[in-house]
């Protein structure tokens, strides 16, 4: 692939040069996955200011966040659809769903083109892949925010988790200070 993308501009540009023209809905597709992402990027980025202005200290990792003493939250988009009868849903794609961590979710406008708000799970939902989130959130561990800011704020609102320390009196040779004096 990287041959193709050196020589030619990429697969797609490659077909074309020999007339062979691609679906439209690939291209289509492909840009709107280049967006969502430039979105999920532009949040994260945004989260993290946001973070390091409140003085909280974090951890990133591609796809989450792990807020000292708060946990771990994930941070994916939620896909907009419309179903055969007209109504409007959105899909939450992810193979990193794990049931003791948060779930930030990013819900996207018809088009996927912008974002429309943001749903906040305090505990990630089990699915084998993802899920579809529904119109009216029932359960109170499931709030939707106009802007990241307020997602935030209920973050640093939830109950401090304990942090296991282990004894120094038990801990290896390695892990002990031993400098005594």
């Amino acid at each position: 692939m990287s041959t193709y993308r050196y020589r030619f501009g990429g697969r797609v540009s490659a077909y074309e040069l020999i007339g062979c023209r691609s679906p439209k809905f690939y291209v289509a597709k492909v840009q709107t996955r280049n967006t969502i992402a430039a979105l999920r990027f532009e949040v994260m980025t945004q989260l993290k200011e946001l973070l390091t202005e409140a003085g909280i200290r974090f951890t990133e990792t591609k796809w989450r966040l792990i807020i000292s003493s708060r946990g771990s939250f994930l941070l994916v988009p939620a896909h907009c659809y419309k179903t055969s009868k007209g109504i409007v849903r959105w899909k939450v794609h992810s193979p990193f769903l794990a049931e003791k961590q948060g779930l930030i979710t990013f819900r996207l406008n018809p088009g996927n083109r912008s974002i429309q708000d943001f749903v906040l799970y305090r505990s990630a939902p089990v699915s084998v892949w993802g899920f579809t989130l529904p119109d009216v959130f029932p359960n109170v561990a499931i709030t939707v925010h106009k802007a990241l800011g307020d997602v935030l704020e209920e973050v640093l609102e939830m109950p401090r988790m304990k942090v296991r320390r282990r004894s120094l009196e038990n801990a290896p040779d390695s892990k002990r200070n031993t400098a005594r004096r």
